[in-house]
């Protein structure tokens, strides 16, 4: 992911397509089928065809500048958008669940599995069931946190911004350790 495989391109490099969102952009893109999605300080979501860069629909999501990264899937995006995850289809953005967070600033989700791991900033992680958005749990971290979980062999791995980066079950939460680093 983000590496080409093969030698380096032989000419210059060229823009083959321009889309204008009508907003500055503070999220990444992320690719799924052929369409990039990205959100923009506009508060909109959009889907675009990864080739031609045309338009292949566009949604509001929300009051906030939209500055998580979706996560994406083969069906389903879902993004994180101030007090709100939100989960829309890949095909043509229509809605597919929201689920109510604490405010989750400018981290992005995270999606393994059957599951949705989402970082709100004032501590809370939430583990979302990925079809529905229910909440499977909720566990809480001291400080506040500004970046996105990482998972890995049943893991989340968070930091915050006191230096502390926490261990964590994925099935339920529970802080396996923390580190001062």
């Amino acid at each position: 992911q983000g590496v080409t495989i093969g030698p380096a391109p032989e000419t210059g490099l060229y823009r083959s397509w321009r889309f204008d969102t009508g907003g500055e952009l503070y999220s990444s893109p992320a690719l799924s089928q052929n369409t990039l999605v990205v959100g923009s300080k506009s508060g909109y979501l959009y889907g675009l065809d990864a080739t031609t860069g045309n338009q292949i629909w566009s949604r509001e999501i929300g009051e906030y500048i939209v500055r998580s990264t979706p996560a994406i899937t083969d069906t389903m995006i879902v993004i994180n958008n101030g007090y709100t995850v939100l989960a829309v289809s890949l095909e043509d953005g229509s809605d597919l669940w929201s689920q109510s967070v604490s405010f989750t600033g400018s981290t992005s989700p995270t999606i393994v599995d059957d599951v949705v791991y989402v970082v709100s900033q004032n501590g809370s992680i939430y583990a979302l069931d990925v079809a529905t958005g229910a909440v499977n749990w909720k566990s809480q971290t001291d400080g506040l946190i500004f970046g996105s979980p990482t998972v890995d062999s049943g893991r989340i791995y968070i930091a915050n911004d006191r230096g502390i980066v926490f261990g964590m079950r994925a099935d339920n939460g529970t802080i396996l350790w923390r580190s001062d680093v």
